[in-house]
């Protein structure tokens, strides 16, 4: 098969004719596990002022070492009047506070890391 775009690119798909012998299976090739899962990083998911601390409570939403579930609430972006929840990825153990509270972030800016469990 070959595609084509408007810009003169092109794609071509090459499909081997030779079928597998009946009861033979497709082995995919292993792939090693890591040993110990990387933080993801909850990212800002638009620019404001970072408030770590529930306004309402005056406690923090996710200090280092609480356990996050995946939608969470671990920080809020404010502008003006608007306020946009930052959610964690992930489930996991905030293991870091990348941001600092008041601190203007801009969009996809790393607030918090959040190892999994």
């Amino acid at each position: 098969m070959e595609l084509s775009s408007c810009m003169g690119g092109r794609l071509r798909i090459l499909v081997a004719q030779t079928p597998l012998p009946v009861g033979q299976d497709v082995i995919a090739p292993s792939v090693p596990q890591p040993a110990v899962a990387e933080p993801v990083a909850a990212k800002a998911p638009f620019f404001g002022r970072l408030c770590l601390v529930n306004p309402l409570g005056e406690e923090a939403f996710a200090p280092v070492g609480s356990t996050v579930r995946k939608g969470d609430i671990v920080a809020l972006l404010t502008l003006e009047t608007l306020q946009v929840p930052v959610t964690a990825p992930i489930d996991g153990e905030v293991v870091e506070i990348v941001g600092r509270a008041d601190d203007l972030v801009g969009y996809g800016a790393e607030i918090l890391r959040i190892r999994p469990l």
